[in-house]
This record gives C-alpha cells, structure tokens and sequence, in this order.
C-alpha cells in the first residue's frame, strides 16, 4: 500500500502548527501521551546508511527503526539534523503491516489541511515544515501502540576536503539512543531484519584512480572493511557492520588527480539537465618576509589641548586613538616580518635605525615606546618622515643576489596637513603599488596605507 502524505517547506513554524520548537537534545522519533505530558525519545532497533560519493557530492539514504513502547498511541515527531547546505529530495515511512507512506510538496496551508482531516479520520500521516535551515522534522500520526517503524531519508549535500582528500562525515545523532546490549522486541516485518545494530556502507566513484581510503574515527575497528576492484580503480566501497556509533564516522579518499577540474552534467527523468564545476586548486604559500613601517604623527595637533572639547565630551585625544591603532598592528603583525616606528611633529624620530625583526625583544621596545608616546612634537611636517621611510627599504638575501623586501607603510595621522598635493606626488614616484585605505585612528582620521 501507498498513500501519500502532504508535506510544505517554510522558513518558520507559525504557533498554531502541530509541531512545537526543535529541541535539539533530542533527534530521532519522539512521542508523548497528551500534549501536558514530556515528550519521550523511542528506542531505536537499528540504522541502515548507504552513501554514494561522487566527487565532492554526496548521495546518502539514511533507514532508522523506531519502536513505539509506550502505552498508548501517539503522535510522535521525527527530527533530523543536517547540514545546511544539505537538501532532502526523498522521505517515506514503513509501517509493519507493509503500509508506505511517501512525501510529496504541497502548499503550506493545504499540507496542513489534509494533515488534519487524515488524523480525525484516523488514517496514518505526516507532516513536514523546515522549522530552521538546518532541522528537517516530521509529524507522524496516529503511530499504535508496539508498532514498528521504519523512517528513510535521503539528501545530498556537498563534501569539503581535508588537505587532499575529499572528506565524508556521518555524525552520530543518526544512531542517537541505540543501546546493542538490549535485545529488541520482535520484528513482524521479515525485511527488517537487516535493521539489526548499525550498518555502513560508502561507495566512491572518483575522476581518477583512488589512492588512500581511510578512517581515522573507525578505522580500527573489526568490521570495517575496503572492497576495491582492481579493473575499476575509480571505485571503491567502505563498509562497517554493527558499529557502535559513539563518535563520528569520518572517511577521508584521496585519489591521484585530485586538483584537475572537472564538470558533470546531469539529464532528469523529464530531460532537463544541471551541471557542477568542482575547482579543487593545489595552492602552496610561502611565507614571505615583508616589512612594515609606521609613520605616527605626534604633532601638537594631537595634543589633549588641540581636543578640550572632546574631553569635555568624555571623548579620548587623537594621540590615544593612535596609541591604541599602533598597539594594535604591532600585536597583529606575521612573526617573519620586519617593522618601525617613525614618529613624527615638526621634525622626525624613528624607533629603530633600520626596520628589525619582529621578536619578543623589539615587540617590548616597540610596545613601551607606544605607550610612552605623547604629542609632543610641534607641527605637521610629514613629508620629511615619508621621504626617509621610502628611502630606507629592506632587503633580503647576500651579496649580489639581495633583493628589496616588500613593504607596507602605515601613516597615522588626524589628517591636519595642508601639503597633501605634495604628499601624494612623492607616493606617486616612489612607490610602484599605491593603496590607500583609511583607517579609524582618530576621531576625525586620516589614516593612509601605502605599499
């Protein structure tokens, strides 16, 4: 038997439907005798997963076995976790006396109308809404009391790699309150007996031929097992038998081309066709040294006495701002980098003769004279700072083959220079990249950035 059940996919659930919040302690199929009373989680018999992976996608049918032990008939609600970029396309419910009940699209309203009118006439339904992108749930009706049954779900969702290897997870909340030590009532229906504990079974079909096929959560176990056909090096299947699944089932394939793209296209049963690109680059970094300088303007202008009315206001002084700016980038700098500070006023002071690694040691000298720092040297001359930070560059390597270090050059500055056309100019000659992004240093900033 078949019949069909309505089922409507919404962003919220509204307060009249018949489903309350997902709580997310509790997955699987839940019961409860009246709508006063707890809802109790119903034991599971058993779980049966089949996966297939093709690529960076993954097809996964997931079967579980409920049983209703408690004393009444219920209506109980079935929750399943997902990913959220994961998309349920199949659900049917089996009952023991062979009755299949299949999920189909409706509208939302309509779904809920013939939820109801098949529960007061005593027929078996569901009914199911996407309460958060991430909880698919189900309403069963009217499930007997000792009945058994068999809920079955499929989605795909994509995979994400880990170093060169695509990554399949099976987390463990889809065998959630298996208990293998109980012994289970009787299955009426004789197909169930499969159902038994839970069963695995994986198949990869890769672009090129597999090279590693491993499990780092189960991979120890007796039962798990790697079937491989030497004419189909593409393809391999996993399996485990009657797992215990207190942990994740992490299984990592890595196969010999695994950077090259690739594109699928796919015909439906009605003709039409979609098509994936999976671009998996194989990008290596080196950790290049570079060097950063940071022109700070110390300049009466930043001064407290420049900003009385915003202390008045309970605002802090330019300096502060720039203070804080400064301590920021010196703790946020890559430790192979070389750097300075150049503060600057009427005329200029750098920190450190030339820029100098970025050890503990020149982060302290660094930090204190942050600290230390006041506004405290008269007027905006910032041209002169500029023109010897530009000149002074870094270099790296020996003897002929030295080359310059790439640089960045931080100006924090509460933007009081009137030479500004002239500042710009020097930038413009000297530096071949020109970026300049503001940065919020001071109240009313002009923090430049210049590489």
């Amino acid at each position: 038997k078949t019949r069909m059940h309505p089922r409507c996919q919404a962003n919220h659930i509204s307060s009249t439907s018949t489903m309350s919040s997902v709580d997310e302690a509790l997955y699987g199929l839940i019961g409860r005798l009246s709508l006063k009373e707890n809802r109790v989680p119903l034991p599971l018999l058993g779980v049966l997963v089949e996966a297939k992976v093709n690529d960076f996608i993954a097809e996964v049918q997931i079967s579980q076995l409920y049983h209703n032990t408690l004393s009444h008939n219920i209506e109980a609600t079935y929750h399943f976790p997902l990913d959220e970029a994961a998309s349920v396309f199949h659900f049917s419910a089996e009952y023991s006396d062979g009755t299949t009940i299949d999920g189909i699209v409706r509208e939302k309203s309509a779904a809920k109308s013939e939820y109801s009118n098949a529960i007061r006439a005593g027929q078996q339904a569901q009914l199911a809404e996407a309460v958060r992108p991430d909880v698919f749930s189900i309403t069963v009706g009217n499930l007997p009391h000792n009945e058994q049954l068999r809920i079955n779900i499929k989605y795909v969702t994509p995979l994400k790699n880990e170093g060169n290897a695509v990554k399949f997870l099976l987390p463990t909340h889809i065998g959630q309150r298996y208990s293998p030590q109980h012994s289970p009532p009787l299955i009426v229906n004789t197909k169930w007996r499969q159902m038994g504990g839970v069963n695995v079974s994986l198949n990869f079909c890769m672009q090129s031929p597999i090279k590693r096929l491993v499990s780092r959560s189960h991979g120890d176990e007796p039962s798990w097992t790697v079937l491989a056909d030497p004419l189909r090096a593409c393809e391999s299947t996993v399996s485990l038998t009657d797992t215990a699944l207190n942990r994740d089932i992490v299984v990592l394939c890595e196969e010999e081309d695994a950077h090259k793209p690739r594109a699928f296209v796919e015909i439906g049963e009605r003709g039409t066709m979609c098509g994936v690109v999976t671009l998996f680059p194989h990008m290596e970094f080196r950790d290049e040294a570079r060097e950063f300088v940071f022109i700070v303007d110390r300049s009466g202008s930043m001064s407290d006495a420049w900003e009385t009315s915003h202390l008045r206001s309970g605002r802090k002084a330019q300096i502060d701002h720039a203070r804080e700016a400064l301590l920021l980038f010196l703790r946020a700098l890559p430790p192979s980098s070389y750097f300075n500070v150049v503060g600057f006023g009427g005329s200029f002071s750098p920190l450190f003769e030339t820029s100098q690694p970025y050890t503990q040691t020149s982060l302290e000298l660094a930090t204190q004279y942050a600290q230390d720092m006041g506004a405290d040297m008269g007027g905006t001359a910032i041209l002169a700072p500029l023109r010897y930070a530009l000149k002074h560059r870094k270099r790296k390597g020996d003897g002929s083959d030295r080359i310059r270090m790439e640089r960045q050059i931080f100006v924090l500055t509460d933007g009081q220079v009137s030479n500004e056309a002239e500042v710009f100019e020097l930038i413009r000659r000297k530096c071949s990249k020109k970026r300049s992004k503001q940065r919020g240093a001071a109240h009313k900033p002009r923090a430049r950035v210049f590489s």
